[in-house]
């Protein structure tokens, strides 16, 4: 099968599809059948974090604490834009075979 300008052209995209969907119109995929009303949440439902996630919230923001690690993804792009990046084809298997053997014995 080829994909063509033509063969795309009558393919909705997702952003028809939510919209669609959220009219609560038909479609091809529930064959006449109306969806379910999405349930709205309320002004009298709420979340409440523990106390635990809350000081953890706090301490990550008085640390600046980041996931990420700006440094490292810097001399990451920079070896690979030089093509000086190079894999440790070994490291990664002995890492996936110790993965594997971990999901095992679970």
């Amino acid at each position: 099968m080829t994909i063509s300008k033509t063969n795309l052209a009558n393919t909705p995209t997702l952003l028809d599809q939510v919209m669609t969907r959220s009219k609560g119109t038909t479609n091809s995929a529930s064959e006449g059948r109306r969806s379910a009303p999405e349930p709205v949440a309320t002004a009298a439902e709420s979340v409440k974090l523990s106390p635990l996630s809350e000081k953890l919230k706090a301490l990550s923001k008085e640390l600046g604490a980041s996931d990420i690690d700006h440094a490292r993804v810097n001399e990451l792009r920079h070896a690979i834009t030089n093509g000086t990046y190079r894999i440790n084809a070994s490291a990664i298997a002995d890492k996936m075979l110790a993965d594997a053997s971990l999901q095992r014995d679970k």
